[in-house]
């Protein structure tokens, strides 16, 4: 009984903890600040200038974006599942509106547990507090080597941060103690955690003292002075640390006008604490919708395939879309599948907090999109040819031909296949392709992976019995659009030449409509004078060339001048340094899923990659009866 009594009395006192400090430190203030003008205090905020009011909010959105991101950095560490846009929405409005509020474990966990609807409140305040303490341990580590750096240093400081140095590499030395301090930040997120806490403080005493009155030489001092201001903040637990946050920058921070410097704190109290709180509390009246992702119907374009690599299907009004999210932008890859409503769209998007856009949009899109405002420029040219109606003769493919006939002398041999993929021969090549030409594009690329070729057409080129060369295809009932195409060095010419015609006939005794050689780049005006003539692939264009394909125009859509340059420069990062794949995660409730990979490397029977119309044998081993049982109980 006395034990249960003594956890009452601690609960009590850790919840009116706050409110007192809060209190004293009001009252110490008070004390401090007496016989200073309220009118001074007036006058000095005025006297910021404009430019130190920009340059304080431009630091603050920076900070504050590091704030978002220690969250993404965690739920990617710990495998919650949460899309990252979603994880540093959630984080940012979460401490927006914790720091300003005060009980900041708390009152983010009430906030995530609003953001995040799937989550329990347990879930919610669980991660709360593991931000919260290893924030507070991230902090203590930043403090004390800012601290040892600063020459200045008040005595009591210097030793408080070699204390907490000395104890860090304890913890991290010591067995017990590094795997407590594992749990609380996961393996591999130390660093990006750090990184992100470091952008955090460091932007954050940026805004400081871009509002700090003339004739405060400081300087790099800083930044340990705000560091000891924020840990004197977070130890009270006050709304905003009031208080104590304000006592030790007027102890520390040398000004002559002490009116001038409350005045400067003031200007940060608005920009860094009051603003962001109000812009988190109107986040939170309207969360975020996550986007639903559809089914893949037996209509939807061969290039939907990309659904395995990352993206989704979206309905939006009547149509569906192929989107992928990216740095807050939600992009939708080629033409929709039904009706394109593009208000419909938009405001599916902006439900989901991302800001709409089209890419390599179709002819009809791109006429909705300009028929609503939106800004519409063409960026590339896509090759599409009609098997059924499409041959070797004619002048336009005498170039076509002649490296055909060069393929045949040099003994080619293209393989539909009937076996089984040689995926450890394929990625022998893909890797000697990527060596020769850098990393593998991604986004609405495909990228070589062992579980792909298996959903795919697959077409293999030997040359003296050797895989110099292969090319992939997403398919449908009604068309074909190419994927990969990797080849080893010095190959044969007209090795592709043949590998894709081998195709394209395949592709006719199917009796596909459509088949896409895929996009070259062909910006309009508006982009071509900022990209140099090697960066639009002339001789990619002139190999397709050679079929005599039709070229359909490709858009970038998006309202207004500033979306479609984002999007443009967002969408080419992307292309070029592409996210890691997807994590593969089921989950089936309180079942556990059992999924068994079949090798198919060392196989050699047709059933494992039959031809359309061919029984394969795989429904007969595989499926919800085998791959989903649940674990025996305990």
């Amino acid at each position: 009984m006395a034990m249960r009594e003594r956890r009452a009395v601690s609960a009590r006192i850790w919840h009116i903890w706050p409110l007192a400090a809060l209190a004293a430190g009001v009252w110490i203030l008070s004390k401090r600040l007496d016989g200073i003008e309220p009118s001074h205090v007036v006058e000095a905020l005025g006297a910021v200038s404009p430019a130190g009011w920009l340059g304080a909010i431009g630091a603050t959105w920076v900070s504050l974006m590091a704030v978002g991101q220690y969250d993404a950095v965690l739920h990617r560490a710990l495998k919650t599942g949460i899309p990252p846009r979603i994880a540093r929405r959630t984080g940012l409005i979460a401490i927006s509106i914790a720091q300003t509020a005060g009980f900041g474990t708390l009152v983010s966990a009430l906030v995530r547990w609003r953001c995040l609807p799937d989550w329990s409140l347990w879930e919610a305040a669980r991660f709360s507090l593991r931000v919260s303490v290893s924030f507070l341990l991230l902090w203590s580590l930043l403090a004390a080597v800012a601290i040892a750096l600063w020459p200045a240093a008040p005595e009591a400081a210097t030793w408080a941060a070699a204390g907490g140095l000395i104890v860090f590499g304890l913890i991290a030395g010591a067995p017990p103690a590094r795997g407590l301090l594992t749990r609380l930040i996961p393996k591999g997120s130390f660093g990006p955690l750090l990184v992100a806490a470091l952008f955090d403080t460091v932007f954050a005493t940026i805004a400081l003292a871009c509002l700090l009155p003339g004739g405060s030489d400081i300087g790099l001092a800083l930044y340990p002075i705000y560091l000891l201001a924020l840990g004197a903040a977070l130890a009270t637990g006050a709304p905003g640390g009031l208080g104590a946050f304000e006592l030790i920058l007027l102890a520390l921070v040398p000004h002559p006008d002490q009116a001038a410097l409350i005045g400067a704190i003031l200007a940060f109290r608005i920009i860094y604490y009051l603003l962001p709180a109000f812009l988190g509390l109107a986040g939170l009246l309207r969360p975020v919708t996550p986007l639903v992702a559809e089914r893949r119907s037996a209509l939807a374009p061969s290039e939907w395939g990309l659904v395995s690599q990352g993206a989704a299907i979206v309905r939006a009004g009547p149509a569906l879309w192929l989107c992928r999210e990216r740095l807050g932008l939600g992009i939708a890859i080629g033409p929709a599948l039904g009706r394109a409503d593009i208000g419909a769209y938009s405001k599916t998007m902006r439900h989901a907090g991302l800001i709409p856009v089209l890419y390599k949009a179709g002819p009809r899109e791109a006429s909705a999109a300009r028929s609503i405002g939106w800004r519409v420029v063409k960026i590339a040219d896509e090759a599409i040819i009609d098997p059924r109606t499409w041959s070797l003769e004619g002048p336009t493919r005498r170039q076509l031909r002649r490296h055909l006939r060069h393929a045949a002398q040099a003994g080619i041999k293209i393989d539909g296949p009937r076996h089984a993929l040689p995926l450890t021969e394929m990625a022998e090549v893909n890797a000697a392709w990527a060596r020769k030409n850098g990393r593998e594009r991604g986004f609405s690329m495909g990228r070589f992976a062992p579980d792909l070729p298996a959903q795919q057409r697959v077409f293999l080129a030997y040359w003296h019995n050797r895989l110099v060369a292969f090319a992939s295809f997403h398919t449908s009932a009604q068309d074909w659009t190419l994927d990969l195409v990797r080849h080893v060095e010095n190959i044969p010419d007209g090795t592709m030449h043949l590998l894709l015609t081998s195709a394209i006939e395949t592709s006719r005794t199917e009796d596909i409509r459509r088949f896409s050689l895929a996009a070259v780049p062909a910006p309009g005006p508006e982009f071509a004078r900022f990209i140099p003539a090697s960066r639009l692939a002339p001789g990619l264009r002139r190999f397709k060339q050679s079929f005599a394909p039709q070229w359909e125009p490709r858009y970038l859509c998006g309202n207004g001048f500033f979306a479609l340059t984002r999007a443009a420069l967002t969408i080419t990062a992307a292309v070029h340094h592409p996210e890691p794949p997807p994590l593969r995660r089921h989950s089936y409730g309180t079942q556990t899923e059992i999924r068994f990979e079949l090798t198919t490397a060392s196989c050699d029977c047709d059933e494992w990659n039959p031809q359309p119309g061919q029984a394969t044998a795989l429904p007969q081993i595989t499926g919800p009866a085998h791959d989903r049982r649940p674990l025996p109980p305990p």
